[in-house]
């Protein structure tokens, strides 16, 4: 069962919030996570914010790479980066369901 961590952010310039973007990315990938992909939300009530999707293989994947992340000193600066150009407006965390 996979597991989606979902971010959605507002605010920064594209070329700032895809450079912050890509170094998340390398930085959860190095400590095991299966993909982070962003997107922009075209319709509705949220249009023109940011969705991050962070991807784990299944539950015990998720809890490593957080333990593994929050250990690391870099986590911090990483995610401070992104902090500082787009504001958090919500996070879920949704859990896949085999068809």
């Amino acid at each position: 069962m996979a597991i989606n961590l979902v971010t959605h952010r507002k605010g920064g310039k594209p070329e700032d919030v895809t450079a912050a973007t890509k170094q998340l990315k390398a930085f959860v990938m190095k400590h095991g996570a299966d993909d982070l992909q962003l997107s922009t939300e075209i319709a509705g009530p949220d249009a023109g914010q940011w969705v991050l999707v962070i991807r784990f293989r299944d539950w015990e994947s998720y809890g490593q790479v957080l333990a593994r992340a929050t250990a690391d000193p870099q986590f911090s600066a990483t995610l401070g980066a992104l902090d500082k150009i787009a504001e958090i407006t919500s996070r879920r965390l949704v859990a896949g369901i085999e068809l």
